[in-house]
């Protein structure tokens, strides 16, 4: 087993995200997660830590932040911590994403932090292989997400 740490506080922001070729229109919110979207390959039973952070851009102090995923995703992402008591207005807290699939395969879906009615939502796709030559880490990082 080996494992890839990487650590993802960049700078870009969509109007959509689009998950098999299907595109949701999203209204601005008031955090967002610093990447836009994962899209991976990885070698099976490898673990990969990917350190990506979400940022509070209201004037306010966000609270009761709640972590969830899609089931097609859930076998080969964990995700810590799931709950985020506050993110006070203008900063940001570091999620951890812990990647590992035991079977190869492609599993895709999103993750999304919620606190009441507001939402941000980063797409996943994970392909597993055991061709290390086709290992690939793409990932497109947002633009509203600043220091």
């Amino acid at each position: 087993n080996s494992r890839r740490d990487l650590d993802f506080n960049p700078m870009i922001f969509s109007q959509g995200i689009t998950i098999s070729n299907t595109t949701i229109e999203l209204l601005p919110s008031h955090f967002v997660f610093s990447l836009d979207a994962i899209n991976i390959t990885i070698l099976k039973d490898e673990e990969f830590l990917l350190k990506v952070y979400i940022k509070n851009l209201s004037p306010n102090d966000l609270e009761n932040i709640t972590l969830t995923y899609t089931r097609d995703i859930a076998k080969t992402v964990n995700i810590t911590p799931l709950k985020i008591q506050m993110i006070e207005a203008g900063k940001t807290k570091e999620i951890n994403l812990t990647i590992k699939a035991q079977k190869e395969g492609n599993y895709e879906g999103v993750i999304e932090a919620k606190a009441g009615k507001v939402s941000a939502f980063l797409p996943v796709n994970i392909t597993v292989t055991k061709n290390e030559s086709l290992v690939n880490y793409n990932f497109i990082y947002n633009n509203h997400y600043t220091y």
